[in-house]
């Protein structure tokens, strides 16, 4: 049980046991098994998660300034993933709510299934996931497929297409998206993800967004460095560019710290700084609860910072 929650901890926070296949965010499996059902030593597994964050600043632009109206002060995140690996199937679905003092609130639910097609250690999944966002004067559906599939020895890639129905301002759309991921070495990893764009009746496919990232293990199975750029580019002569750091250090067994800087600029001459820190704790190898805070500084206008408590846990 000691070697599962080690296990666990470098997996779904730095990446780094060399015996996991590296895929996509905050999943992680040993071969052909998930670690969640590996951790309750059985084919099937589910895990609960619960989030509340809290954002405020000193001079309550959040709570007046229409600017910041899409912006929650309030957001309450609760999400449940089935996995069933004897079939390679797993299941996701996901409530969240915001709340803002100007009366913009917003609910977001989603389901995924995905499934395994083919067989071997590294088989191809298919995807299929909805999700709706009501944000009490607009329902926008979108509708997801998916693929992805471990490609060759420590290489990982996903392409994904997403539908997008506006139901009151008909605003359909596409978005082609795609993910690949290389560990180069055992403690270096790169990797590049974007998107692009297209909404009915324009004749521009942007927006489009380019991520190049990369994962260097300092020291392995403690220290990691992480980095990432954004390029982002609007069809109204918008584009911005972001650039992120995290820095993951394990200081014990079962618990680790992520520190992290953002720099945001982007061509009308706006700028921002955010610093976050973030620790979490696993109590076993089935449950876990995480803390953090981050705080925003922007070259004019409102300075704000965000609070966040949540756990987790394995059934």
């Amino acid at each position: 049980m000691k070697r599962l929650v080690l296990l666990y901890t470098l997996a779904v926070t730095l990446a780094a046991a060399r015996n996991v296949l590296g895929q996509a965010e905050d999943e992680a499996q040993q071969g052909k098994r998930t670690l969640e059902t590996l951790i309750v030593d059985r084919m099937w597994a589910l895990r609960l998660r619960a989030e509340l964050q809290f954002t405020a600043d000193d001079d309550e632009l959040i709570d007046q300034d229409t600017s910041y109206a899409s912006l929650p002060t309030e957001l309450y995140t609760v999400g449940a993933k089935f996995y069933e690996n004897r079939s390679g199937v797993d299941y996701n679905l996901q409530w969240s709510t915001w709340e803002n003092e100007q009366g913009l609130d917003a609910i977001r639910w989603s389901w995924r299934l995905r499934a395994a097609v083919t067989g071997g250690e590294c088989p191809t999944r298919l995807a299929l996931k909805y999700s709706l966002i009501d944000d009490n004067d607009t329902r926008y559906h979108y509708l997801y497929l998916s693929a992805d599939k471990t490609i060759a020895k420590g290489v990982y890639g996903l392409v994904q297409y997403r539908a997008t129905l506006d139901d009151e301002e008909g605003g359909e759309g596409h978005q082609l998206y795609e993910y690949i991921s290389w560990m180069l070495t055992d403690r270096f990893r790169v990797g590049q993800q974007g998107a692009i764009c297209h909404n009915e009746g324009g004749t521009d496919v942007r927006p489009a967004y380019s991520d190049l990232f990369s994962t260097l293990f300092l020291v392995p199975e403690k220290t990691s460095l992480r980095l990432k750029i954004r390029h982002y580019d609007s069809t109204e002569d918008f584009n911005y560019r972001e650039y992120h750091a995290y820095l993951y250090q394990k200081v014990t067994p079962a618990a680790w710290i992520r520190l992290s800087y953002r720099f945001y600029e982007d061509n009308d001459s706006h700028e921002s700084h955010a610093y976050g820190i973030k620790a979490k704790r696993f109590f076993t190898a089935r449950g876990a609860v995480h803390i953090g805070y981050r705080f925003y500084e922007h070259s004019d206008e409102a300075d704000f910072g965000t609070a966040f408590v949540g756990g987790e846990f394995v059934l």
